[in-house]
């Protein structure tokens, strides 16, 4: 994960410099453009240093906890990215819910029926749910729910706490673009591994004890399947914090998406690169959490 981490923050900072155009560019306008002010800005941000010494400053902060401050409002970026985190976290949770709500019920169903009518509907689904844009998936459940139902979410975020209802008035369609999205690869993996399961020996060992079919898919061919279907749960994790940012701008949510966006708008880079640095420790973890439930799902794996 240190390795990783450290790559990231560096291909992220170097990025952040091929973005043409400064926030000191943008504070002082085209016109009114003194050369005075510009260089005392840029001593202000620290922009006149080498690139290398700027993200020596801002690494060796980020390890003891220390993410700055805004260029633009000057105020903490951490407790900032915290509480728009708090939203984006929700998000990915509901996504995951509905991915996998979806997804493995019907890589099941799939898998029962290989190569039948309705295996080649859920498969031209899946890859219809793989190909589709997450933004343009987002954009047209807003405009099927607003046109012919009821729909009418409040306009400003509330938090769980603060009204349950209203919460997920706002976050649930959000959370199916994402998780249609990822469920199509959930139920692919679902199918295959299944369909793999179906064919071995030990399989056929338990139907010719008379042992039920449902006994024989749900108490043996799925317990061999988990590690793959929690595998693909995992990676989708990380594709789910990939489509969150286009996500929210669509739906206006105050996640850290949003917070990114509009920070990389304005050049903010600081809160930009520790928004991108915080998502990627969090998937970092969660893949982590994920390869440390092998051992509990099987316990012939070990960690030696």
């Amino acid at each position: 994960m240190i390795p990783t981490l450290i790559g990231v923050s560096l291909l992220v900072f170097l990025l952040m410099q091929l973005i043409p155009g400064t926030v000191v560019e943008q504070m002082l306008g085209v016109e009114g453009n003194s050369p005075e002010a510009q260089k005392q800005l840029e001593e202000f941000f620290g922009l006149n240093q080498p690139v290398i010494v700027q993200y020596w400053h801002w690494f060796s902060g980020i390890i003891v906890g220390d993410f700055g401050v805004s260029w633009r409002s000057g105020e903490a970026i951490l407790p900032t990215l915290l509480n728009a985190f708090m939203i984006t976290g929700e998000m990915a949770i509901l996504s995951v819910i509905v991915c996998v709500i979806i997804g493995v019920p019907l890589g099941i169903l799939a898998a029962l029926k290989p190569y039948g009518l309705i295996d080649n509907i859920l498969r031209i689904l899946s890859l219809a749910g793989v190909s589709i844009p997450v933004f343009f998936q987002g954009t047209l459940l807003m405009l099927i729910f607003s046109l012919y139902f009821p729909w009418a979410p409040p306009v400003v975020y509330q938090y769980p706490w603060e009204s349950l209802s209203q919460n997920l008035q706002i976050m649930i369609l959000p959370a199916i673009a994402l998780g249609i999205a990822s469920s199509a690869v959930v139920m692919r993996m679902t199918r295959s591994s299944l369909l793999e399961t179906l064919g071995q020996d030990f399989i056929r060992t338990a139907r010719s004890k008379g042992i039920t079919e449902t006994a024989v898919i749900f108490g043996h061919a799925l317990k061999n399947i988990l590690i793959s279907v929690i595998t693909a749960v995992g990676l989708e994790m990380g594709q789910i914090f990939g489509g969150i940012v286009v996500v929210e701008v669509v739906f206006s949510l105050p996640g850290v998406g949003q917070l990114i966006f509009n920070s990389l708008l304005q050049r903010d880079f600081p809160i930009v690169t520790a928004g991108i640095l915080l998502v990627t420790v969090v998937v970092l973890i969660i893949n982590t959490i994920i390869d440390l439930t092998y051992k509990f799902v099987d316990p012939r794996i070990r960690f030696d």
